[in-house]
């Protein structure tokens, strides 16, 4: 299995890439970064992305072969660039890539939400409607199921 990642350089997507390394089942992990990150593994590629919004189709032949993407690039702050504009222009730009009839590419998106005190934070969405992720009903509209 062929792994994208982005945000491999933070806090919970450097744990990600780590748990990736590991898996027997996944044979290669290519990191999508802005800055180039030092690979510690022969099973670790990086790509440094210049413009997340904008994909060079270069790039997308090159990882048009992946099985997945997991993002967790992103902030708790609300910032819509990282949280929205750049999954969904990636979405936009690798779909037409996956021309395998039956093939299916997984996107994982991880965000934190922000609750009240009160209640816990979670990096995994709960079974809420407001913890629908930054992307919400944009990412089926993307993928023609909306």
């Amino acid at each position: 299995m062929k792994v994208l990642l982005t945000g491999a350089s933070g806090i919970i997507g450097s744990v990600i890439l780590k748990q990736c390394l590991q898996r027997p089942e996944i044979t290669s992990v290519i990191t999508l970064t802005r800055r180039p990150l030092p690979s510690t593994s022969p099973k670790c590629e990086n790509i440094v992305v210049r413009d997340f919004k904008h994909w060079d189709s270069g790039l997308l032949d090159d990882i048009a072969d992946a099985d997945a993407m997991i993002w967790a690039m992103g902030t708790s702050g609300g910032n819509e660039e990282p949280n929205l504009n750049y999954p969904l222009a990636f979405q936009q730009a690798f779909l037409p890539t996956q021309k395998s009839p039956g093939k299916r590419f997984r996107f994982i998106q991880l965000w934190r939400t922000r609750r009240a005190r009160s209640e816990p934070q979670s990096l995994v969405p709960q079974q809420r409607a407001e913890d629908q992720g930054p992307c919400g009903n944009q990412v089926c509209g993307v993928c023609g199921t909306a």
